[in-house]
C-alpha cells in the first residue's frame, strides 16, 4: 500500500512539473487559456487514473478496447464488401 501511494505520488509531481515548464514556456496569447485547460485535464486524470483502478480492481485498458472497435469496424466493412 505505501509503495502504491508513493509511486502514486510520485507521478502526480512528475506531472505537475511537466505541466509547469510547459506553461512557462507557453507564449501569452490567446490560446494558452486552452492549453490550460488541456494542462488540468492532463493533471486530473494523473490524479484520478490509479485511484478508480483501485478501487475498481479492474486496469483501463484503453487499447485493448480501441482493436476491439477497430477490428469489428473492419469485420463489418468485409461483410457489407462481399455480400
Amino acid at each position: 500500500m505505501i509503495a502504491w501511494l508513493s509511486s502514486w505520488a510520485g507521478s502526480v509531481v512528475a506531472s505537475i512539473i511537466v505541466c509547469t515548464i510547459i506553461e512557462l514556456v507557453l507564449p501569452n496569447n490567446s490560446n494558452k487559456k486552452y492549453a490550460r485547460t488541456v494542462i488540468g485535464i492532463y493533471i486530473l486524470f494523473t490524479i484520478l487514473s490509479p485511484i478508480i483502478t483501485k478501487i475498481s480492481s479492474n486496469d483501463i485498458n484503453i487499447i485493448g478496447t480501441i482493436d476491439s472497435v477497430i477490428s469489428s469496424t473492419e469485420y463489418e466493412e468485409i461483410s457489407e464488401n462481399s455480400g
